[in-house]
């Protein structure tokens, strides 16, 4: 009779302990990080993401983000106990000790960092460990008692999610993961200077420069005014670089729209109340944005994919690489192969076509991959005629035609290397979104090109139907047939 209450007690006070440690990690501002950073995982590949990978990166990221907040906590527990909306935290409460959270700062955090390092990439890893040091040492320790332009610079790491997301499912760091980072940049301050302006006073007596501090209301509803209109040019030009699409366009408009219509009116008839509703909606403003361009890059897709559930009444194929059947992009190209015939999608009408992007030079990925489809169509045995594979440069000003025509067959006498100049190369890889960069070399020809590693495949229709990951080339063979067989 006394054991249940005693064990009851003790579960009731893990569950507190539990509270506590779980409000050092800011969830509510750590799930929004998340959110931008899963969201760069799926903007940054055709199709789906695999399942173990976004899985992995994601509570990497979660945990490594989380421990930051933690850090941020030890390092302000001062500044939170005469501030109002800070005052409840565990810290200035005295429910946690300075060590126990130190503690489990460095656990979470080193463990997020070993699962983006171990499951995830390298990159992704060194990448999220610099936007931990940016947040938790040079922007809470250095830059935000030191400068008004602390969530100016600071901003910086609160920007990286998108494009850790981006690192972590491609190995790289695109242009389009740098524009997702500027919107949030730009983003930043006008938010952060909403909640600033009501909480003047509290910044003030703890003795933080924030702008309304240092530089007064007026000025600081200016610059709110002036970021955000710099907010609205950044956020349409994911559109203007061809990253989205009209859906994305017209979400944009509406979304800044609004936040610029807040700014007017804050700085114009400025109440506490309004700066409130401002930086309250500039949370909601990045969540759909955000939202926005994924709904843009899949858009195509799920309408199909709905139209197709609701035609037939089976289920459709289940292929083994990536399904991006109705996607948006890769619909044809224009380039020339190593015989010196002029090539479009067209040509290849009744095959299952597949079309990898790499280089010659290439020391690992390209003749790996080339290796691999050569096995896929010895796999397919008489069916094997009917698969095209097709190599197109991204070095077109070192694979020459005679080059390519030695290189290319190597692998298979049916295999086409596919060459254009350095305009056409840039054309296709953009409506492919396939990301191609130079690394300076030694020598000025000793450069290697980074570029994005996987194949698109085709139906004899010549539709875009897979995105096959590199390394997930064996599994291609039943894909392939499978989209021989409903050709008929």
């Amino acid at each position: 009779m006394i054991k249940f209450p005693l064990m009851q007690m003790a579960s009731t006070a893990a569950r507190f302990r539990l509270r506590q440690f779980l409000s050092l990690t800011k969830p509510r501002v750590v799930s929004l990080i998340v959110f931008c950073a899963v969201i760069g995982m799926f903007l940054a590949v055709p199709g789906m993401v695999p399942p173990k990978l976004l899985l992995a990166a994601t509570i990497g990221i979660w945990l490594v983000a989380g421990a930051a907040a933690a850090v941020n906590c030890l390092v302000e527990q001062r500044i939170d106990a005469v501030m109002a909306r800070t005052r409840a935290r565990p810290l200035p409460r005295g429910e946690l000790t300075s060590l126990q959270t130190l503690a489990f700062a460095g656990a979470v955090g080193g463990t997020g960092l070993w699962m983006l390092y171990a499951l995830v990439n390298p990159l992704t890893m060194w990448l999220t460990f610099a936007t931990f040091i940016g947040y938790a040492v040079i922007y809470t320790v250095v830059l935000k008692p030191m400068t008004p332009q602390n969530i100016v610079i600071g901003g910086a790491s609160g920007a990286m999610p998108p494009v850790l997301g981006w690192a972590a499912v491609t190995g790289e760091v695109a242009p389009e993961a740098l524009l997702l980072f500027l919107i949030i940049f730009a983003w930043t301050p006008p938010h952060f200077w909403a909640l600033a302006l009501y909480r003047t006073e509290e910044f003030a007596k703890a003795g933080l420069p924030m702008l309304p501090v240092t530089h007064g209301h007026r000025f600081t509803r200016l610059y709110v005014l002036l970021y955000t209109l710099i907010l609205f040019a950044s956020a349409l030009l994911p559109f203007a670089y061809g990253m989205s699409g009209w859906v994305y366009l017209a979400a944009v408009l509406a979304l800044n729209g609004i936040f610029l219509g807040y700014a007017v009116r804050l700085y114009v008839h400025y109440s506490d109340t309004l700066a409130r509703r401002t930086f309250r909606y500039s949370i909601a403003y990045l969540a759909a944005l955000f939202a926005a361009l994924l709904v843009d890059h899949h858009w195509v897709g799920l309408v199909f994919a709905a139209f197709t559930l609701a035609g037939c009444s089976g289920s459709g194929p289940s292929f083994k690489n990536t399904d991006v059947t109705g996607a948006d992009y890769g619909r044809d190209f224009a380039l020339t192969d190593h015989t010196g015939k002029a090539r479009t999608l067209a040509d290849f009408r009744g095959k299952v076509v597949v079309m990898f992007f790499g280089y010659t030079r290439c020391p690992d990925v390209c003749p790996t991959t080339l290796a691999e489809l050569k096995a896929v169509k010895d796999q397919l045995g008489a069916d094997g005629k009917r698969l095209q594979v097709l190599f197109v440069t991204v070095d077109p000003e070192r694979d020459t035609q005679s080059l390519l025509a030695n290189y290319v067959p190597a692998f298979d006498p049916s295999f086409l290397g596919l060459f254009g100049d350095s305009a056409a190369t840039a054309r296709v890889a953009k409506d492919f979104r396939v990301f191609y960069q130079k690394s300076p070399g030694k020598a000025p020809d000793g450069y290697t090109v980074d570029h994005t590693a996987g194949s698109y495949v085709f139906d004899p229709q010549g539709r875009l139907r897979l995105f096959v990951r590199h390394g997930n080339a064996a599994n291609l063979a039943a894909d392939v047939r499978i989209l021989l067989k409903a050709s008929g």
